[in-house]
């Protein structure tokens, strides 16, 4: 009996294949697409609108409502306004919910955006257009507001029978057995809403995903993104950190990048100027690039999560990237046709 051993050489490794965390370095140069950045853009105007109009209608009664925001940015950047509405968040539970609430809401929106963009660009290998983003957000608008609401409503319920629990106590109390009863069920409505605040927290990072890449709506996406979560934790934690990686990487060129452009900016300055050349002769331009920087994190950010997305569906799933929903795939169906369909021919009985 003879065994003939075939040899087989090994000429390449597709390392994206043995690794597909490695994906996620593409995000670096897709999220610089134009329209991406536009949508970025878009965004950071409308949570910074909204804090503008905030403070100028009164901040709520706020001892700080009078802060200007521009100059706070020209003395200690975008990390300066992000502290003083994050002092506002939370100092003030109304200033969190007026300032937090819609800030939330335009990320998703704007995010959703950005990610039908990027399943575009992985599923077809090309950039998707402006339109492609402004027609998935006409399909998908009421999900991506009602998604995170949603997300919100349960445990929120939950800790309003708390709330209630508090002033029932005191009478309770008089009928001894009923109160240790009323205890225990509280507590565990306490422990059930924490918990679903912290698997829909964990789980948040696919939602805008699971409706750009698969449009689920409003009610399924929510259980989309626990289900990836739950059964792939270990590959989500794993790519996170990756994608944290190449954040961290992104930050420190950004910001290489922007330390020589301010640097171009005061060299190229008029040397007969009155005003001496210095960083504030170019106020305008810093802002403009301060704004590049955050549409890009954005960008990236967003962009890095579909690719995360698409890795663990197709790991849990077995569903390729190159499958993408389409709009028109959402058709009705009567009495068990697809409307549009050609109409079936009769069947002739001889």
């Amino acid at each position: 009996m003879n065994l003939h051993n075939d040899r087989e050489t090994i000429r390449a490794v597709d390392w994206v294949a043995v690794f597909p965390f490695l994906k996620l370095s593409k995000a670096l140069r897709e999220a610089l697409q134009p329209a991406r950045l536009a949508l970025g853009f878009l965004w950071f105007f409308s949570v910074l609108a909204g804090a503008f109009a905030w403070l100028r209608m009164g901040g709520g009664a706020m001892p700080n409502a009078d802060v200007d925001l521009f100059a706070v940015w020209q003395g200690h950047g975008m990390s300066g306004v992000a502290g003083v509405v994050l002092d506002m968040c939370c100092a003030s539970a109304v200033a969190c919910a007026a300032l937090g609430a819609p800030a939330v809401l335009l990320t998703f929106v704007f995010g959703g955006a950005i990610s039908r963009l990027a399943a575009l660009d992985a599923a077809r290998g090309r950039w998707g257009r402006f339109r492609d983003a402004s027609a998935f957000l006409r399909a998908r608008l009421f999900s991506l507001v009602f998604a995170p609401v949603l997300m919100f409503i349960i445990p929120g319920g939950l800790f309003g029978l708390l709330v209630l629990a508090g002033r029932l106590w005191p009478a309770s109390q008089a009928f001894g057995g009923l109160a240790m009863v009323m205890f225990g069920l509280f507590m565990a409505a306490g422990l059930v809403a924490a918990a679903v605040l912290l698997v829909g927290f964990a789980a948040s990072v696919m939602l805008v995903p699971a409706m750009s890449v698969d449009g689920n709506d409003g009610f399924d996406a929510p259980g989309r993104a626990v289900s990836y979560l739950l059964a792939r934790a270990g590959l989500v934690a794993v790519n996170l950190a990756f994608l944290a990686v190449l954040g961290v990487l992104a930050w420190f060129l950004a910001t290489r990048a922007r330390d020589c452009a301010i640097s171009l900016l005061i060299a190229a300055w008029p040397a007969d100027c009155q005003v001496s050349k210095s960083a504030a002769n170019c106020q305008p331009w810093l802002f403009l690039l301060d704004m590049f920087g955050v549409a890009y994190a954005f960008s990236f950010f967003v962009t890095g999560l579909t690719r995360v997305y698409l890795i663990v569906r197709e790991s849990a799933d077995g569903v390729p990237e190159t499958e993408l929903w389409n709009p028109s795939d959402d058709k009705k169906v009567t009495m068990g046709v697809e409307e549009g369909a050609p109409p079936a021919q009769a069947e002739s009985h001889e």
